[in-house]
C-alpha cells in the first residue's frame, strides 16, 4: 500500500482510503448530500484520524473487504474514532440502524398502520436481517407486535 492511498495511473485506488476520504467529506463538506446525516447532526472523525490516514489505519486496520463499511458502534451517535468504530458487512450494519424519524412507534420496525379510511388500525412488524426483508404481518396491539418481533429475531439467532 502507499503511504498516502492514492493510487497511481495504473492501480486502482486503496478501497480503505476511499473509506477514510468518504468519511471526511460526509463530516466536513457541507456540499456533501450527506452532510446533513453526519456533520450537520455534529458527528465528526477525531483529529487523529483526521489529520493521518495511516493513523486511521493503524486503528481500524485494513477494510477486509468490499463486503465491509465503516460502522459507527457501539455509539450510533458518536464520532468516528476508535473505540466506536468497526469493519462490518451490511446484515451488521441493518442491525445497528437508527429509528427513523416517522416511526409510530419508537421501536425499529414496528409502526402504526393505518386502514383505506385513514383510522390507525394495527401495528405492522418488518425485520431486515442478512439483506433481506421480513414482514411478520399486522398486530391488533403493541405488545403482540413486540412479542412476534422478539420471537422472530430469537429463532434468528
Amino acid at each position: 500500500m502507499e503511504q498516502h492511498g492514492r493510487r497511481k495511473r495504473d492501480k486502482p485506488r486503496c478501497v480503505t482510503y476511499s473509506t477514510w476520504s468518504a468519511i471526511k467529506t460526509r463530516c466536513y463538506n457541507e456540499n456533501s448530500k450527506d452532510f446533513i446525516k453526519y456533520g450537520g447532526r455534529g458527528i465528526v472523525m477525531c483529529d487523529r484520524w483526521k489529520d493521518s490516514f495511516l493513523a486511521f489505519v493503524e486503528d481500524m486496520g485494513e477494510r477486509p473487504s468490499k463486503a465491509y463499511r465503516i460502522d459507527r458502534y457501539p455509539d450510533l451517535d458518536g464520532d468516528y474514532e476508535p473505540g466506536n468504530c468497526r469493519w462490518a458487512t451490511l446484515s451488521e450494519q441493518n442491525i445497528n440502524r437508527r429509528t427513523p424519524k416517522n416511526n409510530t412507534s419508537g421501536i425499529k420496525g414496528i409502526n402504526r398502520a393505518k386502514k383505506g379510511n385513514g383510522k390507525w388500525v394495527y401495528w405492522e412488524v418488518r425485520v431486515q436481517r442478512d439483506g433481506k426483508r421480513h414482514c411478520l404481518g399486522t398486530f391488533k396491539t403493541i405488545k403482540e407486535a413486540v412479542k412476534a418481533k422478539e420471537e422472530f429475531i430469537k429463532e434468528l439467532d
